[in-house]
């Protein structure tokens, strides 16, 4: 469910001269169709790789170093910031570049550099938040490391209980949710703002925030949680660039989610899978449904659909090479109407 003055990220930042290969040359050839190998693995996250309780399966871990080890990456797609899945990015042994924030903010954790930050202007934070204040809905402001919150503490109470995840040997997991009266004073340029409350509540939000016609896209992580980013940005804007960062095709990638936010991927990926417990919608937008988060679902993906295929055709080899392209967004500022190409 996507929304709102969209425009695509242009990905040819992430390509060599002339708009060829990327750095290094073809680093991929066809595969024969039994030959179903993946170059990388994206997973969402809540909803998906967690439980519903917010732990992550025994059997995860193993999986994807199994997994890794065979040649395929693993890598994270989330709606969270940075400071959400850097714990989680450590626990799983996860070096490849993630994206957080919708697709707001990409980053590669092996070396700390920053490829995409797109965050919202200062103009568009202001109407969006103004417009949230005035139905009394709470506000989630998102920078990298901080999360800001502008509401009632028992919603707030609410909101530190579900960012929880109990990640084995990782000190200081839960993240910290600071409790400011001003959302605006405190993050005046969010990567993303999250407007919570109940769905009719945040329909009409929704059809308002159209009205504005700003260069904004709104999609759901979850019913109760209407997600705000710049126009054009979205999880399957971000995996365009991601896979040009790392040199390797659409469809040789295979992509994980449960919720709305994540069709947008679902569409450009070469094998789109749904959690069991996704709204009837997202599963229609996937190739395949695998089971709940509740039931492993994450693990029976790795299994059947990608250890699997190496059993039939045993070639642990990555296609994966990172290339040297990154994105300023301090060269974006002049874009604020969402008309040209972000990158």
């Amino acid at each position: 469910m996507c929304f709102g003055n969209e425009q695509p990220i242009d990905t040819s930042i992430c390509r060599g001269e002339g708009g060829g290969a990327a750095r290094g040359g073809p680093l991929w050839s066809p595969a024969s169709a039994s030959e179903r190998i993946y170059d990388l693995v994206a997973i969402d996250i809540d909803g998906t790789l967690v439980t519903s309780e917010n732990r992550l399966s025994s059997d995860i871990a193993p999986l994807i170093r199994e997994t890794q080890a065979r040649g395929t990456g693993v890598t994270l797609v989330s709606g969270r910031p940075k400071l959400k899945m850097t714990p989680l990015l450590k626990e799983l042994d996860l070096t490849l570049p993630y994206i957080g924030s919708g697709g707001a903010y990409i980053a590669d954790p092996s070396n700390n550099l920053v490829i995409l930050h797109r965050p919202l202007t200062r103009e568009e934070a202001a109407e969006i938040v103004e417009l949230a204040r005035a139905a009394k809905a709470p506000i989630i402001s998102q920078e990298p490391d901080h999360l800001y919150y502008e509401g009632g503490i028992e919603e707030l109470e609410q909101l530190i209980a579900i960012s929880k995840i109990d990640i084995t040997g990782v000190e200081d997991s839960q993240v910290e949710i600071h409790k400011v009266d001003d959302v605006l004073q405190a993050c005046a340029k969010p990567t993303k703002i999250n407007i919570c409350g109940e769905p009719r509540h945040l329909l009409d939000i929704e059809r308002k925030l159209r009205l504005l016609d700003l260069p904004i896209y709104l999609t759901y992580s979850a019913p109760t949680y209407l997600e705000i980013t710049q126009s054009g940005i979205n999880k399957g804007e971000a995996l365009k660039v991601l896979a040009k960062y790392l040199a390797i095709p659409l469809e040789r990638i295979l992509v994980i989610g449960d919720s709305h936010n994540d069709i947008s991927m679902f569409g450009i990926a070469g094998m789109a899978v749904a959690m069991g417990n996704a709204p009837e919608e997202v599963k229609a937008a996937a190739d395949q449904v695998a089971p709940s988060n509740d039931e492993d679902g994450v693990a029976w993906v790795l299994r059947e659909l990608v250890l699997k295929e190496y059993g039939r055709c045993p070639k642990p080899c990555s296609n994966i090479v990172k290339t040297d392209h990154t994105v300023d967004h301090r060269s974006l500022e002049g874009d604020q109407d969402g008309i040209q190409p972000i990158l």
